[in-house]
């Protein structure tokens, strides 16, 4: 109902939020008074309590900074950030989708976490809200315009968008799919991040981007037929070259 309003160029913000807000909203205040670190205080009255995300709190930053917009757009524009958000989040939520660009090794609360640790390139051995940390950086500057918040937020769907045709392309469908299935040398995240790099610069030319995509795949079956042995070639050339055995098979139907 409230996308809906959105769409149309309506909406009753007082009816719709800041009336629930007032009226229904309770908060704890804690004072204090003798000195103590507020840090130290907030991390023992939250010590067992389930822990924020990097994905909950890097959209609290987008939600917060747009504080910065015409007080008549605020709430648009939040709104905006946030059902654009909500979308990103149910289409990953998909398996068919999510499993196409993950290989579940590392588990995600929420799936668009995967996308902001693409982003800044988390690798595995990172502290745990490395990824937030370093879009707080991003924030820091009280100054930030509105423009540059767009570019931040505007990075985030292209990668989705990015998956989204990915995922829709035949041909792109099975040889990506077909990488994340078998990569073992390198995490799944390095492997993504590798390829939308390598699309964002050949974004012109689809043909050589799927050549790039065939030329990867040719070093997972690098082997002779005849040489295979069933017993001790198991893992490393026949689940490859029979899966892609079974690819082919579906691209040429």
């Amino acid at each position: 109902m409230v996308q809906k309003k959105i769409d149309e160029g309506f909406i009753d913000i007082k009816k719709e939020f800041i009336s629930p807000f007032m009226e229904d909203t309770k908060v704890i205040w804690y004072q204090v008074n003798d000195g103590t670190d507020p840090i130290d205080i907030f991390s023992r009255i939250n010590m067992g309590k389930i822990r924020l995300t990097n994905a909950e709190l890097v959209k609290a930053l987008f939600l917060q900074k747009c504080n910065k917009y015409d007080p008549g757009t605020i709430y648009l524009k939040q709104l905006q950030i946030a059902s654009e958000w909500d979308k990103i989040e149910y289409t990953l939520q998909n398996n068919s989708f999510w499993y196409f660009i993950n290989d579940n090794k590392i588990k995600y609360s929420s799936r668009i976490e995967f996308i902001l640790d693409l982003i800044k390139d988390k690798k595995e051995e990172y502290e745990e809200y490395y990824t937030f940390n370093e879009f707080n950086k991003d924030f820091e500057n009280k100054e930030i315009s509105n423009k540059e918040i767009e570019v931040l937020w505007s990075n985030i769907k292209s990668y989705f968008m990015i998956f989204e045709e990915w995922y829709n392309d035949k041909e792109l469908y099975h040889y990506i799919g077909y990488l994340v299935n078998i990569e073992s040398k390198i995490t799944n995240l390095n492997l993504i991040c590798k390829l939308v790099n390598k699309y964002k610069h050949e974004f012109t030319s689809k043909g050589l981007f799927i050549s790039d995509l065939k030329n990867e795949i040719k070093l997972k079956v690098n082997c002779q037929i005849d040489d295979i042995d069933y017993h001790e070639d198991t893992k490393k050339y026949i689940k490859p070259v029979l899966l892609l055995f079974n690819i082919k098979t579906m691209l040429f139907k």
